[in-house]
């Protein structure tokens, strides 16, 4: 279990969403938000990964739309596609260094 933990902070610093840091405990009993609907497993990554290169796709067609004369309202389809393209790579890394502790 304890190797399960660590694989899980090590995936969520990669991705992003967790800086690691000094703790101190002093026995105060603090409430925690944490949910089993924010927990990821391998197949919510690949599905979750999936979906973003479906988002990309698709903010490609509006692009190529754009450049036809057909510009989306309020959208700016370069850092909208930047910030997915991203979040793809940071997925890439993170499923490589796990794939590399654990190979299938």
């Amino acid at each position: 279990m304890k190797d399960l933990f660590v694989q899980v902070l090590l995936l969520a610093q990669m991705a992003g969403v967790l800086k690691l840091g000094n703790i101190s405990l002093d026995g105060t009993k603090i409430h925690a938000d944490a949910a089993k609907s924010k927990a990821v497993s391998s197949t919510y990554l690949l599905a979750l990964e999936a979906h973003l290169r479906a988002e990309v796709e698709e903010l490609f067609v509006l692009s190529e739309r754009a450049d036809q004369g057909e510009p989306p309202d309020g959208l700016v389809l370069g850092e909208e596609i930047a910030i997915r393209q991203a979040r793809l790579a940071r997925l890439a890394e993170a499923k490589a260094v796990l794939e590399a502790r654990h190979p299938r």
